[in-house]
């Protein structure tokens, strides 16, 4: 289930952006790729928190921000 793609251990916007990309292939759910995510990056408690909000808010706000990125990248603002 895990593709040991570590890049940064310890920093949990880099396991964020690893586990969203992971979740967008479909390949488990989210609570679970999460959960081995931020075990493999060997992130301390108040990171695994920061990672937890992070990915939940984006995932629980991903059509807000897919329209606004949407709306950038129309107006040219964005590639």
């Amino acid at each position: 289930m895990s593709r040991k793609r570590i890049s940064a251990p310890g920093n949990a916007r880099a396991c964020v952006l690893d586990t969203l990309h992971e979740w967008e292939s479909g390949t488990g759910y989210a609570r679970d790729l999460l959960d081995v995510r931020v075990t493999d990056f060997r992130l301390k408690p108040e990171d695994r928190a920061l990672a937890r909000e992070l990915f939940f808010g984006i995932l629980r706000h991903l059509n807000f921000l897919d329209a606004i990125i949407g709306q950038l990248r129309s107006r040219g603002k964005l590639k």
